[in-house]
C-alpha cells in the first residue's frame, strides 16, 4: 500500500512537471496558412508563396484581410523560413487547405515535395493538391482581386469542380497512385488569367506532369473512375433541320470492368450506365417525343464513346495508366510482374459500352 502511494505521488509530479514543457501556441499570435504555391525561378531556386488571413484591429472593430507573402530559397523549408522573416507573426501550416505546383516544377517531378508534406504532422494528409498552368503565385494575385479569403476560395473552387466535372484527388490519393505500380496519378489543373478557373486534369507519369486533358475529357475520365453523381453537360443535336443545344444533368452513373483474354493481349471492357435529366435547351422541344429522347441518348453515348477511345489511345501513347487498369489486371491474374505489365500495356485492348438513359425530362404536368 505504501509503495502504491509513492508511485501515485511520482505520477502526479511527472504529470505536472512534463506538462509545463509542452510548447503552447496562441492562435491570435500565429499566421495560419490556408494556401501554398510553389514556383521555380530561372536560377533553379524555389519560390514559395503563402496565403493566410490577417486580422487588423481598427479601433473598436476588427477587419479580416487576406495576405500573401513570397520568398525564395534553395529548398522549400528555406523559402518558408525566409517568409517567416517577413511575417508579422510565425507562419504555421496546420490549417493548410491547398498546395499548388507550377507546371514547370511539376514537369521536373514533385515526389520530394509531396512526400515532405505527407511526413509533416502539421499538414492534413487529405489536403488539396493542384497544378497551375503558368506561374502558381499568379493564382493568389488573380484570386485576391475578387476574394477576401483566397486560401479558402481556391480549395472550395477545386473541391466544387471535383464533385461535378473532374475526378477527385488529394495528397493521400496522389501518393497512393504515384507509388502504385498499377496506376498513375492525376491532379486538378488550374489557370489564372482574368479570373481563376479549373481548366482540366494534369496527368502524371510517377511524379512528373506529362500531359493534360480538358474539362470535356476530364468529364469522361470521371465517368470511368467515379460512381455517383456528376455535373451538367451540353449536347449539340440536329433537330428539325436546325442545331439544338440540350443541357443534361447527370443524376447518377455506375461502371464495372470485365477482363477477357488474360494472356498476351488482354481485353478490358467498360460497362458504363448513365442516368440523366434534361434541364435546359436552346429552343422549345417536345420532351414527350420518344424519338427525340432516343436520339439524344444515342448522341450522348456516341460522344462519350469517342472521347473515351481517344483518351485510352492518349494514355497508351504516353505510357501512363490513370484508369488503374494495371490494378484490375493484378487483382484478376497471378504472378503480377510490373515490368511485364509495362510492356503489355501498349498492346492491351479497351472497349467501352456506354448506356445513357434520360429518366427525367423536366416536363410540367
Amino acid at each position: 500500500m505504501k509503495q502504491c502511494k509513492w508511485l501515485f505521488i511520482i505520477f502526479l509530479f511527472c504529470t505536472f512537471t512534463l506538462s509545463g514543457c509542452i510548447e503552447t501556441n496562441i492562435i491570435e499570435e500565429l499566421s495560419l496558412v490556408h494556401g501554398v504555391a510553389y514556383d521555380q525561378t530561372e536560377d533553379k531556386e524555389k519560390e514559395v508563396s503563402v496565403a493566410f488571413p490577417n486580422f487588423v484591429e481598427q479601433g473598436e472593430e476588427s477587419a479580416l484581410f487576406s495576405q500573401h507573402l513570397s520568398a525564395k530559397g534553395r529548398t522549400t523549408n528555406g523559402a518558408l523560413e525566409a517568409i517567416n522573416m517577413k511575417s508579422q507573426r510565425p507562419i504555421r501550416l496546420g490549417q493548410s487547405r491547398v498546395f499548388i505546383f507550377s507546371n514547370s516544377i511539376a514537369e521536373e517531378g514533385i515526389e520530394h515535395l509531396a512526400d515532405a508534406l505527407y511526413r509533416n504532422p502539421d499538414v492534413p494528409n487529405r489536403v488539396q493538391l493542384a497544378v497551375s498552368d503558368g506561374n502558381a503565385k499568379e493564382i493568389f494575385n488573380v484570386a485576391n482581386e475578387n476574394e477576401d479569403r483566397i486560401g479558402v476560395f481556391i480549395p472550395d473552387l477545386i473541391e466544387h469542380v471535383q464533385q461535378r466535372a473532374i475526378p477527385p484527388s488529394n495528397l493521400h490519393l496522389f501518393l497512393y497512385s504515384m507509388y502504385n505500380d498499377g496506376r498513375d496519378a492525376y491532379l486538378p489543373l488550374v489557370k489564372a488569367e482574368d479570373e481563376l478557373k479549373v481548366i482540366g486534369t494534369a496527368l502524371f507519369n510517377h511524379d512528373k506532369y506529362v500531359a493534360s486533358i480538358n474539362l470535356k475529357e476530364s468529364y469522361v475520365l470521371r465517368y470511368l473512375t467515379v460512381r455517383g453523381q456528376h455535373g451538367t453537360q451540353q449536347h449539340l443535336l440536329t433537330h428539325e433541320g436546325e442545331g439544338l443545344v440540350v443541357s443534361v444533368e447527370n443524376i447518377t452513373s455506375s461502371y464495372r470492368i470485365t477482363l477477357e483474354n488474360r494472356g498476351e493481349a488482354p481485353t478490358f471492357i467498360y460497362h458504363v450506365n448513365v442516368k440523366g435529366e434534361i434541364t435546359d435547351s436552346s429552343k422549345r422541344i417536345n420532351v414527350e417525343d420518344p424519338g427525340f429522347i432516343d436520339r439524344l441518348e444515342k448522341e450522348m453515348e456516341e460522344v462519350k464513346l469517342k472521347t473515351a477511345e481517344e483518351l485510352i489511345e492518349k494514355f497508351k501513347t504516353l505510357n501512363i495508366d490513370p484508369l488503374g487498369l494495371g490494378e484490375q489486371y493484378r487483382s484478376r491474374t497471378r504472378n503480377w510482374d510490373p515490368e511485364k505489365w509495362e510492356e503489355l500495356y501498349k498492346d492491351i485492348n479497351v472497349e467501352f459500352n456506354f448506356e445513357v438513359e434520360i429518366i427525367h425530362s423536366g416536363a410540367i404536368e
